[in-house]
């Protein structure tokens, strides 16, 4: 474990591996805040502090730090072997490393400090760049691993949304769609241009990994899972986080009966179905607009459909939370008329 630490620990140095105390990924995936404004409003510090706390009651943070710090140690080495030994790679290690900002020009400086400070621990190459002495070869070596980490576990950048998800209209109606425009570039595109039996393997241990997801989900909300493979495959696509943009887009088609799941035969997708055609079209500020009308409505009539009740479930904190799921369901059930 110690091995696995000092690396971690590098990984901190370079600024990574820090969910837990700022949470910015979840705010960069929530569209709530602009992490590079500087004169922001009690409104939107208030909004911030918001996100944070719901960003640790649902774990995630601890989620974001742990598979960072998994691929911190992957990364990094794979980084110092391919530094060590550049004279004899490959094309595709050679550029992997471009991708990195790590070329002919500047891996020898990195080399030079790797042989002179760089030891093993337990099996794993530490670089121990606290003691390197050259400053430009410990920016380019923390540089490239925070690219690495961040396109492994996609951490959107102001680079990966589109110029109209930057306006006042286009934050609201892209609000927590910040990590399909990520995952697309970092994922769909890169893949696609690697061309490679990786990509494909990743590809299924994703696929993989979104069916257990499914899974799970379904049980701790005590609902019924699936026994139609088509079902499990479209899940398991649709969680891998592979196909981003084209997934969302699928689903806007699946409120019309024309998406990819629902041409498949697998039906509305367990991840959109609380979701309401204004929210799918225009946002969640749209889609809780429209709950707060529907939910007053229905309140006030006393005659509250299905469709009512899962409007004002939307409306209550936390009631998508794992711990309260059954919980909501049954409140759900208790205030529908029969």
């Amino acid at each position: 474990l110690k091995g696995i630490n000092l690396n971690v620990k590098e990984a901190k140095l370079a600024g990574n591996v820090r969910d837990i105390v700022a949470p910015e990924r979840m705010a960069s995936f929530s569209g709530l805040t602009d992490q590079y404004a500087t004169n922001t409003s009690t409104f939107e510090r208030s909004l911030d502090n918001i996100n944070k706390l719901m960003s640790r009651i649902n774990l995630m943070p601890l989620w974001n730090d742990a598979m960072k710090g998994f691929s911190s140690v992957m990364s990094q080495q794979r980084i110092i072997k391919n530094i060590t030994k550049f004279s004899k790679l490959d094309e595709k290690e050679l550029g992997y490393l471009g991708y990195l900002g790590i070329g002919r020009d500047n891996y020898k400086i990195i080399a030079d400090e790797i042989v002179k400070h760089s030891y093993k621990e337990n099996d794993l190459f530490v670089a121990n760049t606290e003691k390197w002495a050259n400053p430009e070869a410990v920016r380019i070596y923390r540089n490239a691993l925070n690219t690495d980490i961040d396109s492994t576990i996609v951490t959107v950048g102001a680079g990966d949304l589109p110029l109209w998800m930057q306006t006042e209209a286009g934050k609201v109606v892209g609000q927590f769609k910040s990590f399909v425009f990520g995952a697309t570039q970092q994922v769909l595109v890169s893949g696609l241009q690697q061309k490679d039996m990786a990509v494909l393997n990743g590809l299924i241990s994703a696929t993989a990994l979104g069916m257990m997801g499914y899974y799970f989900k379904k049980k701790l909300a005590g609902k019924e899972v699936s026994d139609d493979p088509i079902v499990w495959i479209n899940e398991g696509l649709d969680r891998s986080g592979y196909f981003a943009i084209l997934s969302e887009y699928s689903h806007i088609a699946d409120k019309v009966g024309l998406g990819f799941a629902t041409l498949t035969g697998a039906g509305q997708l367990s991840r959109y179905q609380t979701r309401n055609i204004p929210s799918t079209l225009l946002g969640p500020t749209a889609g809780t607009i429209t709950d707060v009308f529907v939910s007053a409505s229905a309140l006030k009539s006393g005659d509250i459909t299905e469709s009512d009740a899962k409007a004002i479930r939307r409306m209550i904190p936390l009631n998508n939370h794992f711990i309260l799921t059954r919980a909501m369901d049954n409140f759900e059930k208790t205030i529908v008329n029969k």
